[in-house]
């Protein structure tokens, strides 16, 4: 009852000033508010749109001399795992074909080999230019060298063997062209400086006809990747997701034992979300320091003597020291009682704009 009694006769005697206050301390705790949630919703999105540009999430690559097989069903089941589908690389020494009485050759280049329903499983990685979806896929660089179209045949040169002929179904972009071709475990600098222009995408059937003699003489030659999708179900925060992620590849790296090692894609992008999201938390910091020391000044303001202000002590309190220090106690009770009410309404007015904000960007 007494600091109510005393906050009456503040508001009284002071209104205006502590209105004033009360705005000060709701404006900085509202900016204040206003950054921690834009931070926080602003990093969630970072998670999220790293995780929508990867196509393949892990590309585990079997060693020589382990059982692709074995890579294949150790990748399955591993914690996380949503789908994992064998793909197979060979080289090819060069392709050739023949259309309106003229012959076109390209150099070396790269043939995989896709299982059924590759394209729906990763939707981001190959995309239809022309004619069929499925069958002998051209990629584009490779269909304009060649002057391939669908319904051309073309001669797949092979290692150590003869040529294949072949008839094309469709011309096809590699959007991520960069990191399917990547060298496995290789280091950044190491890495391919651009994937081969030539490039021809075949049936797993297909592909095993074509390669098979190949793969028994000279089984080097013959690369296996299971190409993998995690369930997404991780932190909205790109360091946590990151550290999950990470620790998912690594793991599976100690599960096969030298026999794959893990291409992290995911992990990858993460990283790099990761470091945009530190870069935009020290810039916000400089607000942060802002509006603290806003808030701060407010607050001292309140307590501060101003000169002709008419005294608040009532006239009948004794001048007894115990009765001073009394007094003093309740004025700062009533004025917390003000800084908290401010802080409530700067945190809600925060929250309030972050919304507003939130909505407006998800129209």
């Amino acid at each position: 009852m007494i600091a109510l009694t005393w906050l009456r006769g503040l508001v009284a005697r002071r209104r205006s000033r502590l209105l004033a206050t009360a705005a000060g301390v709701a404006v900085a705790v509202a900016l204040l508010a206003s950054i921690g949630t834009f931070l926080s919703a602003t990093t969630s999105k970072m998670t999220a749109r790293a995780i929508a540009r990867v196509p393949i999430d892990w590309q585990v690559e079997a060693q020589p001399g382990a059982d692709p097989r074995a890579v294949l069903a150790q990748v399955q089941r591993a914690a996380g795992v949503k789908r994992a589908l064998p793909v197979t690389f060979a080289p090819t020494t060069g392709l050739r074909a023949s259309s309106g009485g003229s012959s076109q050759a390209t150099g070396p280049g790269r043939v995989l080999g896709l299982p059924g329903g590759y394209a729906q499983a990763f939707p981001g990685e190959i995309r239809t230019l022309s004619g069929s979806a499925t069958g002998v896929l051209l990629a584009q660089q490779t269909a304009a060298n060649l002057h391939a179209r669908p319904g051309d045949t073309i001669s797949v040169g092979r290692p150590g063997t003869t040529a294949a002929r072949l008839r094309v179904d469709g011309v096809i972009d590699l959007p991520a062209a960069d990191s399917l071709f990547q060298k496995v475990g290789a280091p950044v600098g190491a890495q391919p400086q651009a994937p081969p222009d030539n490039v021809v995408l075949l049936p797993a059937a297909t592909f095993r006809q074509v390669y098979g003699g190949v793969a028994r003489a000279r089984p080097e030659l013959i690369r296996t990747q299971v190409h993998t999708t995690l369930e997404h179900n991780l932190p909205g925060s790109p360091s946590a997701a990151y550290t999950q992620v990470a620790g998912k590849a690594r793991n599976l790296e100690t599960r096969l034992t030298g026999g794959g090692l893990v291409g992290d894609n995911l992990g990858t992008a993460l990283d790099q979300a990761r470091r945009d999201a530190q870069e935009q938390e020290q810039q916000l910091g400089v607000e942060r320091v802002a509006a603290g020391l806003v808030q701060r000044r407010a607050e001292v303001v309140a307590h501060e003597p101003r000169a002709g202000e008419p005294a608040l002590e009532l006239p009948r309190l004794p001048a007894d020291p115990r009765e001073r220090r009394a007094r003093a106690g309740r004025e700062v009770v009533a004025q917390a009682d003000v800084d908290l009410r401010a802080h409530e309404v700067g945190a809600l007015c925060g929250q309030r704009r972050l919304d507003r904000a939130e909505s407006g960007g998800g129209q």
